[in-house]
């Protein structure tokens, strides 16, 4: 669709597409998630496990809320508490951004929104008249339509057109008057052999999708269009070939676009082949930023299948935002070049962390390694319980590792941890019998 300023200007802004999805895996169906979590520790003792309200509180669902019904008004009912009901303030308790999004779960829940909650189906309305923002005030026009069911970026061109990327189809034209090319020729291959299932988890989990096509800051002088593509390959790597499945990761190129066609390809980033996975390409994350600096930046998303497991592993691609410089290079600067800084080894004499860092480096964050002997101690010193939780205090959600460097452990990284290890057991386990071997 086409946004028209009711002022001077006129500029495309987005393009009315089939529907827009969000990311989950094929692997696992992970729980709601670290907020949902987060409220089962602290809020549902009182509040009750589907928000309905016990003895001890109100319900939050179904009911007017006393303290107001906006982000805001929740924020504000968290930190402060309520003395006359009981309800203990939870600033300085929690963290601010684990207050805002204890409110926005509560408000969700409140909507009736789910975790299977996808909309996928949903028409998509384009609002009509003027529009108002804080800085224009605007009104919608259809650009194009009848466009593959998932468009995914555009990027404005400086001759008034648009390359667009569509998942399934690839890279494309869009003229100013709103009429679509032909795939650019050269462009990564794409897969379009996934469909949505019936169902309330309707998704469409496919892999080797193309996602977001980004200029460069100097695209003028230089022509470079950065390209976000799922990688896919089949018997690359060994769950490759014991599913007898595709498998897929991020990788970006970069290259030009003349009389037409993709030219001077060249690989920006890709992870090695272990790292490739069957699940879905929609939790690829797949967005490119540019600073000001050469740097390019990207995101990966929950590929591992896991949801949050190994997003703290410096070792693994998933669940983190990476940069690199323009050309692929790894910038000197980057945290973690080379791994110094992350702690390996650590004990604890009191309230007091003495720790050993890779390279000697100040402490940068905590490696796999790092983490079992972190868990260890405090399960040594009775800090942390067998079941995840703080001794001292049972609502406390993470304590300071490394203070002046803030580093922090929480109940979730606990949590992740063992599950990790207990998946690593049980997969050996299985496989130890299946060989006849005795796993004791």
């Amino acid at each position: 669709m086409r946004m028209r300023n009711t002022g001077l200007h006129s500029f495309t802004v987005a393009i009315a597409a089939a529907s827009l999805m969000t990311g989950a895996s094929t692997l696992a169906q992970p729980r709601y998630g670290a907020v949902g979590d987060l409220y089962q520790e602290v809020c549902s003792a009182c509040h009750g496990a589907a928000l309905e309200g016990t003895a001890l509180g109100t319900p939050l669902v179904g009911a007017e809320l006393v303290g107001g019904d906006s982000t805001e008004a929740l924020q504000n009912s968290i930190r402060v508490g309520n003395p006359e009901a009981e309800m203990p303030a939870y600033d300085g308790v929690l963290e601010p951004d684990q207050i805002q999004s204890l409110a926005i779960f509560i408000l969700e829940q409140r909507q009736g929104y789910t975790y299977d909650h996808y909309g996928v189906r949903a028409q998509i309305g384009i609002p009509g008249g003027v529009q108002n923002s804080e800085h224009h005030d605007f009104v919608l026009e259809p650009l194009i339509e009848d466009l593959a069911p998932l468009p995914y970026s555009i990027a404005p061109l400086p001759d008034g057109r648009l390359l667009l990327t569509e998942k399934k189809r690839g890279l494309s034209f869009i003229s100013a008057d709103g009429h679509q090319s032909e795939v650019v020729p050269g462009t990564p291959r794409v897969y379009g052999d996934s469909t949505i299932p019936d169902g309330p988890r309707a998704l469409d989990r496919g892999l080797g999708w193309m996602h977001e096509a980004a200029l460069h800051p100097e695209f003028e002088e230089n022509g470079w269009i950065y390209l976000y593509y799922g990688d896919r390959c089949e018997g690359c790597n060994e769950v490759s070939r014991e599913r007898n499945a595709p498998v897929s990761m991020t990788r970006i190129y970069r290259g030009r676009i003349r009389d037409g066609a993709w030219i001077d390809e060249a690989t920006i980033w890709r992870s090695a082949y272990e790292h490739y996975t069957p699940g879905t390409d929609l939790s690829l994350g797949g967005r490119i930023a540019f600073d000001d600096d050469g740097h390019v930046y990207f995101s990966v998303g929950a590929k591992n299948g896991f949801y949050d497991l190994g997003i703290q592993d410096l070792s693994t691609p998933w669940g983190k935002i990476h940069r690199v410089s323009e050309d692929g290079s790894i910038p000197p600067d980057n945290p973690f070049v080379g791994v110094d800084g992350a702690i390996e080894s650590i004990s604890l004499a009191g309230d007091v962390a003495e720790f050993h860092t890779i390279g000697g480096a100040p402490a940068e964050g905590l490696c796999g390694s790092g983490l079992i002997d972190l868990l260890a101690e405090l399960r040594r010193h009775g800090t942390m319980t067998a079941k995840g939780v703080f001794a001292a205090d049972r609502k406390r959600f993470a304590i300071p590792v490394v203070e002046d460097r803030g580093i922090r452990f929480s109940k979730l990284d606990a949590s992740n941890l063992v599950q990790a290890k207990a998946a690593n057991y049980c997969g050996q386990y299985i496989v130890l019998r299946a060989l006849g071997l005795d796993p004791q």
